[in-house]
């Protein structure tokens, strides 16, 4: 289950993204960040034993060292493509398919 539905479940507000074509993107994103501060608590004290930061954060970097290692594009998107099959990453496979199709 997505922090998304998680969310939704405790009657929480859609996490907002600054982004650069809307002025008040930042204010939206501070204002679903507090007013979601005490879900995310909760949701974290619900799920502390589903969840490994030190194993989900060290991903990606492992992954940009990888990538940062080598020169060849076909390695490159071997070393994707295996990461994308990773089951740390299985709550994000989604977005990251999205961005690998969009790469490609």
């Amino acid at each position: 289950m997505s922090i998304k539905h998680m969310l939704l479940e405790k009657d929480g507000v859609m996490p907002q993204s600054p982004n650069e074509t809307r002025c008040n993107s930042h204010c939206d994103c501070v204002k679903s960040f507090v007013t979601n501060d005490h879900r995310y608590r909760e949701i974290a004290i619900e799920h502390a034993q589903d969840f490994d930061p030190n194993k989900e954060l060290h991903v990606v970097p492992n992954i940009l060292n990888q990538l940062h290692k080598e020169t060849c594009i076909s390695e490159t998107v071997e070393i994707c493509l295996d990461q994308l099959s990773s089951d740390v990453l299985e709550p994000y496979r989604h977005h990251f398919k999205k961005i690998f199709q969009q790469a490609i």
